[in-house]
């Protein structure tokens, strides 16, 4: 028999639920009489999967999506959870207040409770109980977040149709107290809002019904522009979402919205001044900073970076008065900075006027506006000529041999004045009033110390004022052959896996010899000192130093070989250097683990975080199992990486950086953990070399090395100076590599 009841979420413990006695219906026991009715008892039946099933209704309530409507909701409850019985009145009450939304689940539309009762008297009747959870307005919605922004171009057309999803509230209540509306509450727009902005709110709120039968009551909110967006009036809104539910009175909750209003081309750039006058005497400075001109675009972003450019220079000839249009060969103006630069000497008689047309341009992706402005310059005339200093030296620089005594030669020095009387007669600071200078050392120099000098040679003539130049020149110190080799570690010690192949990889043996250009360039060979043939074991590359096997090694027959190796670099007459070599070769049980590679070279970028996967080793074996399982390690003392001994997976401990090590080399082990290492067995494992290179990243500066601000960072030209010819070379460097090391100036 079933019997149907209601009862309120929130009834209190003890609350009535039905007095089963005074159904009709009841079958065999309705036509007793008081005394009969006493004698008969009422118990609620337990389930030995009650328990059970009700922690597992539990957990599918986790599972079931935020907005996810549910129609019905039945649970089989344990016996003594939430309802006990009057064995003998038959009065069913509660006990424990009911959350129906824990019981039966979130956005549950009917909630069902179910347990059975027994009638204990001949005939025993077993009655199911359904007990129908009536909801109560006792949830407010809740957003998924506290708050969200919403990325909405200027460009937008108003009513255009197009929302902009806002996100949606849930609760967890039924659908009749589930979320009904969604208002919106405006707080505040961005700080640089014009007055009419804030006043005027371009955006309406809307809501759209779910088109989904499971969530027909959802309603979703949705952001509609109804006016034209302006950036550069107003470039951000907040406000208050609220989502209200259907109680009475009604619940409610909220989500803070920034609108962020993105930014496209619609400004071109506009200069502080429409025309720019200056004067510069004709003996400015090459180089030097005349003017700096400033532009302005509203714009943000890409759309508001501008770059100058000199579009023209109208130059007037005061002889012919004539005017000529070129391109302007005499300023360079700095396309981040605007200022404008001197690049050649200025010639009143050739131009006593320069007319400049600048140009902005912002860094729009599509579209891209321009403005500008002009820049008159007149020329002031001044008669005046510097010393002209040559320098003549042997070869294609001037340079100085390592180790030579001081007195050595290093160039001749010619100084002229084109300039009359006193004012054509110079002096120069390292010697009297000749006109011939002769340039020698003072001191002996040490090319692996210093490999070049700067010297700077300054004559000054006798003019009223007084003129002077200046030659910096850069000796470079040739190298001799002073230093020999040296080993990087006085005896290098290999291991190769006997039964290896020909060809296979042992090891490399690395010298460095600190002279330069041939002196430092080494040959590698081996000694002639050793007690067998190397040449028929091993093969050296003579110009790297690495070793490979050239036969098939059996450790059995011969378990290590020592022998000498010698390097000597290309000097007249050469240097050398020598070190001990051994060579072990390790054991191997019949069938033992092979690695896929005898060398391993894995890539991977610097500043990575630790645990990034670097490589990955394969070793397989083809014993039996268990013998043929494998497990990998490598020297405990690497730090830098961790081995998976199940997979082989590489990955990094630490982050990388390049510029500190830009490789790493170490050596994994394949074994059968199956077999001991004291086993009167072969040792079942074999060796690799691991080889990580890593690479760059574009994480180092450039540094300028010339010129140095208040040193050397002045260049001086000659009045016959040639236009185009080089008159000064900026060096930098960049501890990066690759193009991330090269330089754009």
């Amino acid at each position: 028999m079933k019997v149907d009841v209601r009862v309120r979420e929130d009834s209190e413990p003890g609350a009535a639920v039905v007095e089963l006695l005074k159904l009709p219906g009841l079958p065999h026991h309705s036509h007793l009489d008081s005394s009969h009715k006493n004698s008969i008892q009422f118990k609620i039946l337990g389930s030995s999967n009650n328990k059970n099933h009700h922690q597992q209704q539990q957990q599918q309530q986790h599972s079931i999506p935020n907005n996810k409507i549910i129609q019905q909701s039945t649970v089989i409850i344990p016996s003594s959870e939430y309802f006990a019985i009057d064995s003998t009145s038959s009065t069913i009450t509660l006990k424990q207040q009911i959350d129906r939304e824990l019981v039966c689940g979130p956005r549950v539309t009917t909630c069902i409770l179910i347990f059975r009762v027994a009638i204990i008297s001949p005939p025993l009747t077993i009655i199911s109980v359904h007990v129908t959870v009536d909801d109560v307005n006792d949830n407010a919605p809740y957003f998924p977040q506290p708050f969200v922004t919403v990325q909405i171009p200027e460009d937008v057309v108003p009513d255009s149709h197009t929302p902009y999803e806002l996100p949606v509230a849930a609760d967890d209540d039924s659908p009749e107290f589930g979320v009904v509306s969604y208002s919106v509450k405006w707080l505040s727009v961005a700080i640089n809002a014009t007055n009419d902005a804030s006043r005027d709110v371009p955006f309406q709120l809307s809501t759209h019904q779910s088109s989904s039968a499971n969530n027909k009551h959802l309603m979703k909110p949705v952001l509609i522009v109804s006016k034209e967006l302006d950036r550069e009036s107003c470039d951000e809104y907040v406000f208050t979402l609220e989502a209200h539910d259907g109680g009475v009175p009604s619940k409610t909750s909220s989500l803070s919205v920034t609108i962020k209003v993105t930014d496209i081309n619609d400004n071109a750039p506009v200069f502080n001044q429409t025309v720019y006058r200056i004067t510069l005497s004709e003996g400015e400075e090459v180089g030097s900073a005349v003017l700096a001109v400033s532009a302005f675009d509203i714009d943000s972003g890409p759309n508001g970076h501008l770059k100058y450019s000199i579009e023209s220079d109208i130059t007037n000839n005061p002889t012919t008065n004539n005017n000529f249009h070129q391109t302007s060969q005499n300023f360079y103006i700095e396309p981040e900075t605007g200022i404008i630069r001197l690049i050649n000497r200025l010639n009143f008689n050739l131009a006593s006027q320069h007319r400049l047309k600048i140009l902005a341009e912002d860094g729009g992706l599509t579209v891209k506006h321009t403005g500008t402005c002009d820049v008159i310059i007149d020329v002031i005339d001044t008669n005046d000529n510097r010393p002209i200093i040559s320098v003549e030296y042997a070869g294609d620089e001037p340079e100085v041999q390592e180790n030579a005594a001081a007195g050595a030669f290093v160039a001749y020095i010619t100084v002229e004045d084109d300039d009359s009387g006193t004012a054509g007669v110079t002096e120069c600071k390292l010697h009297g009033k000749t006109t011939q200078y002769k340039l020698m050392t003072t001191a002996t120099f040490d090319r692996e110390c210093i490999n070049s000098t700067n010297i700077s040679i300054e004559c000054t003539d006798f003019g009223q004022p007084a003129l002077s130049n200046v030659v910096n020149l850069t000796i470079r110190i040739s190298d001799e052959n002073d230093n020999s080799p040296k080993f990087s570690r006085p005896a290098f010690e290999f291991s190769v896996l006997e039964n290896n192949k020909a060809g296979q990889f042992i090891g490399r043996v690395v010298a460095f010899d600190e002279d330069a250009d041939m002196n430092g360039e080494l040959t590698y060979t081996f000694g002639p000192d050793a007690t067998f043939d190397v040449s028929s074991y091993f093969e050296l590359d003579a110009r790297n130093g690495i070793i490979t096997a050239k036969i098939a090694f059996d450790r059995e027959y011969q378990s290590k070989y020592e022998m000498t190796m010698q390097v000597k670099d290309g000097g007249e007459p050469a240097r050398s250097a020598s070190c001990l070599l051994l060579v072990n070769i390790s054991d191997e049980n019949d069938e033992t683990p092979t690695f896929s590679s005898s060398l391993y070279t894995f890539a991977t970028y610097e500043n990575q975080p630790a645990s990034t996967e670097v490589g990955r080793l394969t070793a397989h074996d083809t014993d039996l199992f268990p013998n043929n399982i494998v497990h990998y390690s490598k020297d405990e003392h690497n730090d830098i990486f961790s081995l998976d001994k199940e997979t082989g997976t590489i990955k990094s401990l630490v982050s990388l950086d390049r510029e500190v090590t830009d490789s790493y080399n170490f050596t994994v082990k394949a074994y059968n953990p199956s077999v001991s290492n004291t086993s009167t067995l072969k040792e079942v494992w074999s060796t690799t070399l691991v080889s990580v290179v890593v690479a760059d990243r574009n994480d180092n500066a450039p540094v300028i090395i010339f010129p140095v601000p208040s040193l050397n960072d002045t260049v001086h030209i000659t009045t016959n100076q040639k236009i185009g010819s080089e008159i000064a070379r900026v060096l930098a460097r960049d501890g990066d590599v690759g193009t991330n090391a090269q330089l754009r100036y």
